[in-house]
């Protein structure tokens, strides 16, 4: 993969990416979808080609450089963020088990915002006995899906009672059965049922006594659509979130 940023004659600065294999840009794109969806902390994406993207640089420095050393203890402040709270949306959705902590970043004021998510793979899921979707193979991994689950003594990751009052539950899977044409229009249909049979699950344990969420803000505005051969572009390997 290549990382680069693009300073736009504006003044604006993007992240343009280059993926080895269809599937990592896929990933990242999808993520993006489902994080606007719900007003999640992520970078809005531009898909110009399979491979190539153009995304948001995201305010902050990674938490690694931020929190030296990076505790539980350290992070809660930021986890239990309403930011924090819909990134773990994300990453139990979707079973991201790679939110460590240079894929997630603190900005000033202690906003957090989650980058990264080419390696997010949901697979097809599995349900217990009563159809209920269990939380995907390690994703307990990040601190913000601990919102939501747990693992149990065979180290399983398992749902738990969470904070979420039920209308909060609610929004979030109107909002992903909304994206239902997005993840068909790329081959995803599986992806999609997953990610709203996780929701769902999460409802079943969402026993907040009032809500959390506000009802979906309208789509931040976006640089995105000003990427063009005018822009002048400079490799910058500080800004590889990855791996």
């Amino acid at each position: 993969m290549s990382v680069e940023r693009l300073y736009l004659e504006n003044g604006s600065v993007v992240i343009r990416k280059v993926m080895t294999e269809d599937r990592f840009a896929d990933a990242e794109e999808l993520v993006s979808i489902f994080g606007q969806r719900i007003d999640a902390p992520v970078p809005i994406v531009l898909r110009t080609d399979a491979r190539e993207l153009y995304m948001e640089l995201m305010p902050g420095r990674p938490a690694g450089l931020v929190l030296p050393g990076l505790s539980a203890e350290a992070a809660a402040p930021y986890v239990r963020t309403v930011g924090g709270l819909l990134l773990g949306v994300i990453d139990a959705a979707t079973a991201n088990d790679d939110r460590h902590e240079f894929n997630w970043q603190i900005s000033d004021g202690g906003l957090v915002w989650g980058i990264d998510h080419a390696s997010v793979d949901v697979e097809d899921g599995v349900e217990n006995d009563d159809g209920i979707m269990l939380p995907g193979a390690g994703s307990s991994s990040s601190p913000f899906a601990e919102h939501w689950l747990v693992r149990n003594s065979s180290w399983e990751e398992t749902w738990k009672t969470n904070a979420l009052h039920p209308l909060d539950a609610e929004r979030l899977i109107k909002q992903a059965i909304s994206m239902q044409g997005e993840f068909q229009a790329r081959g995803y249909d599986h992806w999609w049922l997953v990610i709203v049979k996780r929701l769902e699950a999460i409802e079943e344990y969402a026993k907040g006594e009032t809500p959390w969420l506000k009802p979906r803000q309208a789509a931040r505005p976006t640089i995105l659509g000003e990427c063009n051969s005018r822009s002048s572009k400079s490799t910058d390997h500080s800004a590889r979130p990855s791996k």
